[in-house]
């Protein structure tokens, strides 16, 4: 798509003078923005990824791009024609200005100085919710709120309700269909429909930011044109751990402008303390057989792929090694992942993890709110099953989910046992106590998610955490919800 060199320069010393003086036009088409008018004026611009599509005669740019190019023709003071304005994008967004704290008003300015671009990193529980209302009232404009849960789907738009002058939210994901000028969205719905959404929104906030930082599935976003952008999350990739996750991120929502630590919230008595206690357990014999074989297959793998420094390359950069390597190659790589997966799932659904969560759970006294987290879904349902308790997990109906949820709130369920879905988002104030089972597939992200469902204040609650992880594994090596 990119014009080469001397196409470039056939096309401008063959500029009619009436192409010339021709004011820009865009136009939204498929998630991107195709600009005509003056290629020499366009190319002057020097937008990123601003390119010469041959195929219609005009340049072309992603749609997420399309803040940067409005800037650059405002600071060149070229004349053009924006894009038809639907109704959603003329459309005035009220919502009532929400009490901000002041590190949410912090957070808020600082968004605000780096133009309405970036990403706010605040623990779970230190209301992210009530900021992203600061930034939608005094942005005014036509909003899409990203979330990447059905739960979360739900509790966003039940809180915006709340704050509506007019309370009409619209639901997008979960079986819903609907669009407005304030809309909730499900990842996976902007999966499906992103060229639909695209161009009908000023403002998009994401939720769980970290989310569209992953090389696939963050794409949806880079097809939404809206100038204003706003990232929420309590885990960012850094530039440290992660250089290209933080870099993906900020090219789709905006760099990292604000962070706020949760230990200072809890000695500001924002978020609620709270105590960890480490519990090991041991492997059954059979579990380290299996556990000890699949880790010498996947060292066996890695010690092929040794760079000429001597380091053993990290699990992301041997998945981006799969693309380009050979037969022989790839299959090793596969075996290498294959054992990755058994070796964890031995841990996540060791046996004696099973009896220490039965045990604390029976020990606890009737106060006690329970949130229990494994691995994955089949150990939360076998633990379901084994502790009579109710579980949630990605397959949870909504109905069943929130009948369960209400449970929960009004005291008539004392425990729940999930994997991820409760990891983010979920509102639950009245858990005081959570066990978790050890490190998801996930990594060292998940436990601190999920101890931020115990951090949401309340007089006089003091939350625990217990962290079971099994002796001799890679559990005690990551990093623990301390």
């Amino acid at each position: 798509m990119t014009r080469t060199g001397s196409e470039a320069g056939a096309v401008l010393r063959s500029e009619p003078a009436e192409l010339a003086r021709q004011p820009i036009s865009l136009a939204y088409e498929r998630g991107t923005v195709l600009v005509r008018g003056s290629p020499w004026r366009i190319e002057q611009l020097r937008v990123a990824e601003l390119c010469w599509d041959r195929r219609v005669g005009a340049h072309r740019l992603p749609g997420y791009r399309y803040g940067e190019l409005l800037a650059a023709l405002a600071a060149a003071r070229v004349a053009y024609r924006d894009l038809p304005s639907q109704w959603e994008r003329r459309a005035r967004v009220t919502l009532k200005g929400p009490i901000l704290r002041d590190y949410q008003r912090s957070a808020l300015a600082a968004w605000e100085q780096a133009g309405g671009r970036g990403v706010v990193e605040l623990p779970t529980g230190a209301g992210k919710t009530v900021l992203a209302m600061g930034a939608i009232s005094a942005v005014g404009r036509p909003t899409l709120v990203v979330v990447p849960t059905r739960s979360l789907l739900e509790q966003w738009a039940g809180a915006l309700e709340g704050c509506a002058s007019r309370p009409r939210v619209w639901r997008f994901g979960d079986g819903r269909h609907e669009l407005g000028p304030l809309t909730v969205a499900t990842l996976a719905a902007v999966e499906r429909h992103g060229e639909e959404l695209g161009e009908r929104f000023g403002l998009l906030v994401v939720d769980e930011a970290h989310h569209v930082a992953g090389r696939v599935r963050g794409e949806p976003v880079e097809l939404l044109l809206a100038e204003q952008r706003l990232g929420l999350s309590a885990t960012p990739p850094s530039v440290r751990d992660d250089p290209e996750g933080a870099a993906r991120l900020a090219r789709r929502v905006g760099p990292l402008v604000y962070r706020e630590r949760r230990r200072e919230l809890c000695e500001a008595g924002h978020l609620a303390s709270f105590d960890v206690q480490r519990l090991s357990v041991a492997l059954t014999g059979q579990e380290r057989v299996d556990y000890d074989r699949a880790c010498e297959q996947v060292a066996r793998v890695r010690a092929m792929f040794i760079t000429r420094d001597g380091r053993i390359p990290e699990w992301r950069t041997l998945l981006a090694r799969a693309r380009d390597a050979s037969p022989t190659e790839n299959a090793e790589l596969a075996e290498a992942f294959a054992a990755r997966r058994r070796m964890r799932q031995v841990v996540a659904r060791a046996a004696e993890k099973r009896h220490v969560a039965g045990e604390l759970l029976a020990s606890l006294g009737a106060d006690a709110r329970t949130l229990i987290f494994c691995a994955d879904n089949e150990a939360t349902y076998a633990l379901s099953r084994e502790l009579l308790v109710p579980a949630i997990t990605c397959e949870t109906g909504r109905r069943e989910r929130e009948e369960v949820l209400e449970d929960f709130r009004h005291g008539r369920v004392h425990a729940l046992v999930s994997a991820r879905v409760l990891g983010e988002g979920v509102d639950l104030p009245q858990a005081n106590t959570a066990l978790v089972l050890g490190s998801a597939v996930g990594g060292a992200r998940e436990p601190v998610q999920r101890l931020g469902r115990l951090l949401r204040p309340q007089p006089g609650k003091r939350a625990v955490v217990y962290e079971v992880v099994a002796r001799g594994t890679f559990e005690l090596a990551e990093g623990s919800a301390r």
